[in-house]
């Protein structure tokens, strides 16, 4: 597959149409590309992710995606206060290119064609 996607960089993001079978990765990529934002226990709810920090660590390192990150305490069992983190995507045009381009290109999701 070429890496050489034909979309604009300075529209933030492109809706795109995902596979019907998306691995943990490109679940949470996907997610925070769509504008979300997840902190561990969302992940896992949500996404069926259990390591939050290492699927962010991936997508930081590995597919060189900027993840904004910010720390938040949330209420957790019996009361007790727990601090986490909060993820999203930094939305630099040149940034949700590169996240779009990793969806495409690794994790199956395709552009949708114009009419």
């Amino acid at each position: 597959m070429s890496n050489n996607l034909n979309i604009d960089a300075s529209n933030a993001s492109i809706e795109l149409i995902h596979p019907k079978r998306m691995n943990k990765v490109g679940r949470v990529l996907y997610h925070l590309y769509q504008g979300g934002t997840l902190n561990r226990f969302e992940a896992e709810e949500q996404l069926h992710d259990h390591c939050l920090n290492s699927t962010i660590s991936k997508i930081s390192n590995d597919l060189g995606v900027v993840i904004e990150r910010k720390t938040e305490v949330v209420i957790g069992y019996q009361g007790h206060k727990s601090p986490c983190k909060r993820y999203s995507i930094n939305s630099h045009p040149n940034n949700m290119y590169m996240a779009c381009k990793q969806l495409v290109c690794l994790y199956g999701f395709k552009i949708p064609m114009p009419d």
